[in-house]
Formats: structure tokens, sequence, C-alpha cells
């Protein structure tokens, strides 16, 4: 690559008669270069001469508009570089992409080991993280956040109502028992969220029902709250766990309706 002309030259002319001297565009005197033969010339003595007879005069290149235009379009090594480097697995990029991942399972109801099942990513930055990071990290921590944000809108609600359901999941003979909360906002809308589903250990009886719907609302700390009506989806000739019931501590009052039983449920 060729070297730069001085900016002194903004400044000079070298001499027609004399190419050993320059002559000063400023005041027309005639300067030495350093010497008669070419490989003595310098700008020194150029320098110095600006620097006595005319201070006011800047040795800072002028950019011309298209070259400026033209470095600003360089790419910078370090950006290119930047561009292509793999982010560390704690990069904020990184985090905001496992996130994103975390809903996509949450949202679509995919198993946690989808990430090993992926081919090449939109962004060749960013690497996917485990099943175990996914079960372990990125699943409770999106559960937390989502459950913060329930939280303060539950406790801005008065009363709530609440169903529960059980069932026996199709991939094990475990049972589960779910919590759902109702409620009117402010702008008398109503409004609904799953709380939480629960495994249900030992038999399907009125005590351990009771027994793990109040542990759930204890869990949400809602037990003040409670204005319930809880629906068990049951055939009419298997109502007995719901009559128990009432020896479990619970008053209620019951209607049929569409083989469902309804209860208003008050606590003692």
């Amino acid at each position: 690559m060729a070297s730069r002309v001085s900016v002194v030259w903004e400044h000079f002319s070298i001499s027609v008669g004399d190419r050993s001297h320059a002559v000063c565009n400023h005041c027309g005197k005639s300067v030495s270069r350093g010497g008669t033969k070419p490989s003595s010339w310098t700008t020194t003595t150029l320098k110095n001469h600006l620097t006595r007879r005319h201070p006011s005069v800047s040795l800072k290149r002028k950019v011309d508009d298209k070259d400026h235009a033209a470095e600003s379009t360089q790419p910078v090594i370090t950006t290119s570089f930047e561009r292509t480097r793999p982010w560390e697995f704690n990069d904020p990029c990184s985090l905001r992409l496992h996130r994103a991942v975390a809903e996509m399972i949450a949202l679509d109801d995919q198993p946690f080991n989808i990430t090993n099942n992926i081919g090449s990513l939109a962004e060749p930055r960013y690497s996917l993280p485990s099943d175990t990071f996914l079960r372990q990290t990125a699943i409770p921590e999106l559960h937390h956040v989502i459950r913060d944000k329930l939280v303060s809108v539950i406790d801005s609600s008065g009363f709530m109502s609440f169903t529960t359901d059980t069932w026996t999941t199709s991939m094990s003979s475990d049972s589960l028992m779910s919590l759902t909360g109702h409620w009117i906002d402010d702008a008398w809308q109503r409004k609904s969220a799953i709380l939480q589903t629960s495994h249900l250990p030992g038999s399907h009886t009125a005590q351990n029902i009771r027994q793990k719907f109040a542990e759930m609302l204890d869990n949400w700390s809602l037990i003040d709250k409670v204005c319930t009506s809880c629906l068990f989806p049951v055939n009419v000739s298997s109502a007995q766990p719901i009559r128990s019931i009432l020896t479990a501590g619970i008053v209620f009052s019951r209607s049929v309706l569409n083989s469902c039983y309804s209860l208003s449920i008050t606590w003692h």
C-alpha cells in the first residue's frame, strides 16, 4: 500500500526552478526541503516554517467527503469477528433465546429433548441448551416469573372462586389434581388462571381430596380469598366421595346438573 502524502503539501508547492525547495502557499517564501539530493529531502523544514511563520495554520488533514464515506464502509476486523464468534452460554443474547425456547416448550407442550433434534439455526452464534438445563433451570425460572406476575394480579382482587379436577395421566398410573382460580377484575371482566397441578397420591377419598385442595390454596396463600365453587365431574352413581366430604370438615349444598356435582364450600 502506498504511503499517504504529508498534510504539509496542502500548504506548499514544489518550486518549479529548484525541486529541492518548496514555496509556501501562505507567504510565497521558498523553503529548503533539507538538501540538494532527493534522498535528503524531508518535510521537517516545511513544518518548522509553518510553526514559526504561520502558527494559526492547522496541520490536521482535511477529510474529503468521498474518502470519509469510503472509510466508513470498510469493515472493521473486530466487528467482522464479533458477527461470527459463538455466544457464550450466559451471554445476554443466549439467555434471551434460552427464555424463548423455554416458552416454546411450555406453550406448545413439547418434550424437553426437542432441542436434541433441531438442525441448523437461523442464528449461527447461538447454541441450544441441553434438556437438563431446560428441565432444571429454564422452565422453573419461567414458572417463577409467571407466578410472580399472577400473584400481583390476584392480590388486587377481592374474593375468588375455584374449580378443581382429578385425573390419571395416560403415560403412567399417577393421579393429578388441578386448581383453577376465577375472579372479577376492576373492569368487571371475568378472569381465570390455572394456578397449580399437583400429584394426588393414594385413593381419591374425600379426606385426600380436601387435604390436597387445602395444600394448593395454602401454597398460593389464598385461604382468605376463598369464596369457592368446586366441580367434581363424577357419575351420579359414584357420588359417595362427595357425600363423604361432609365428614371431612366442609359444609356444602349439592345440586345435580349433567352428572356433575356443584358444591359451594366454606371452611370450618
